[in-house]
C-alpha cells in the first residue's frame, strides 16, 4: 500500500522537476494533486501479498511455486507454514512436515558435526595439514554451510550466530582462503 502510493507521489514529483520553466502557480495546482493521490491510494487494497518470515518483520514478494524455494531469501525449507505454502504455491513442493527454526538448526548442525551424514567428500590437496592449515573435514563443513547458505539464507546466519566460535574457522582464514585458491581443484 504504502509502495504504491510513494511510487505515485515521487511520479508527481518527477513530473514537477522535468519541467524547467514551472511558474507558483503550476507548483500549487500540483502539490495538492500529490496529496489526493496519496488520500486516494491508501484507501484501495494492495495488489500484492505479505510473506510472514520472522515473528518480527514481513516480506513482500509477488514469487511462487519453485521461485520461492529457489531464492534463498526467501526459502525456509520446511519451516513455512500451511497458509504460506498455500498463498505461495508450494503445496506439494514440500515435505508435509512443518518444522522449526529450532528443529532446522538441529539437524543441520547433526549435517555439519557428523561426516556420515553430510554425504560430501572433499580432500586437501596437500594431504600435510601443517602447510595450509586445514583438513578435509574443514573442507567438508565449509562445503555443507556453502550449501545450506545457497539455499536458506535466515538458517544459515542463525545457524552461524549461534556457533560462531566453532564456524569462524570454517566460514572464514584459513578454509575461504584455501577454497578461493584452489576452487578449481575442487
Amino acid at each position: 500500500m504504502a509502495c504504491s502510493r510513494t511510487r505515485g507521489i515521487v511520479r508527481c514529483l518527477v513530473g514537477l522537476r522535468s519541467s524547467q520553466s514551472q511558474s507558483a502557480s503550476d507548483v500549487e495546482r500540483i502539490v495538492p494533486s500529490i496529496v489526493q493521490l496519496g488520500r486516494r491510494q491508501a484507501s484501495e487494497q494492495p495488489s500484492f501479498e505479505f510473506v510472514r518470515c520472522d515473528v518480527s518483520d514481513s516480506t513482500v514478494t509477488k514469487l511462487r511455486g519453485m521461485r520461492v524455494l529457489h531464492d534463498p531469501c526467501l526459502n525456509k525449507g520446511t519451516g513455512h507454514t500451511l497458509t504460506e505454502r498455500e498463498r505461495m504455491g508450494l503445496r506439494g513442493l514440500l515435505p508435509p512436515k512443518i518444522s522449526s527454526l529450532e528443529e532446522q538448526i538441529e539437524r543441520n548442525m547433526e549435517r555439519y558435526l557428523d561426516p556420515a551424514k553430510s554425504n560430501i567428500k572433499m580432500t586437501v590437496g596437500n594431504k600435510d595439514p601443517s602447510t595450509t592449515g586445514i583438513t578435509d573435514d574443514d573442507l567438508r563443513k565449509w562445503s555443507v554451510l556453502s550449501d545450506l547458505q545457497d539455499r536458506n539464507e535466515t538458517l544459515f546466519y542463525r545457524l552461524l550466530v549461534d556457533n560462531f566460535a566453532e564456524m569462524a574457522r570454517v566460514v572464514y582464514t584459513p578454509t575461504v582462503g584455501y577454497v578461493c585458491r584452489y576452487y578449481h581443484k575442487l
